[in-house]
């Protein structure tokens, strides 16, 4: 068997040391900076996702209420053109009630006018007719003075009636 010696156990945990100091020195700082730049990347990308994220919402919140203003404004665009158009209707309405009216007003003057014209030719057709009966009645000659007086006696007698 062989003998443990403590010479050669030293050299080892030297080595070992020796060994530990320079992987440290040389992998592990940079090992470190790297985990920790890659940590920093990461942390650095999480803060412009949150950004972003909070940019949407701003702007998620900005559309939406330029969408609702514009909701109350199509709503407020529509109501006025009914009460325009409301309005117009009753404009519309209104004049031809008027015109309407002006035409029933004319119609009437015109059938008052033909009425009197009507009355006019009547009496005068009647006067025409009462003159020749009563030349035939009397089958005398009748002066112009009796056609006067038959005519205006006639006339109203006619009136009374």
């Amino acid at each position: 068997m062989e003998i443990i010696r403590w010479t050669d156990i030293l050299a080892y945990a030297v080595n070992i040391a020796v060994l530990f100091v320079f992987l440290r020195w040389l992998l592990y700082k940079p090992v470190r900076r790297f985990l920790a730049e890659r940590e920093q990347r990461f942390a650095q990308r999480r803060e412009d996702i949150e950004a972003r994220e909070r940019e949407i919402d701003t702007l998620r919140s900005k559309y939406e209420k330029a969408l609702e203003v514009a909701h109350e404004e199509s709503a407020l665009i529509v109501q006025e053109s009914r009460e325009q158009a409301d309005r117009r209707a009753e404009e519309i309405l209104e004049e031809a009630r008027r015109q309407a009216r002006d035409l029933l007003e004319r119609a009437r003057a015109e059938m008052r006018e033909e009425q009197q014209v009507s009355r006019q030719a009547m009496r005068e057709e009647v006067a025409g007719l009462a003159i020749d009966i009563a030349s035939r009645v009397l089958e005398r000659e009748v002066t112009p003075e009796d056609n006067r007086r038959i005519v205006e006696k006639f006339l109203s007698d006619e009136r009374v009636k």
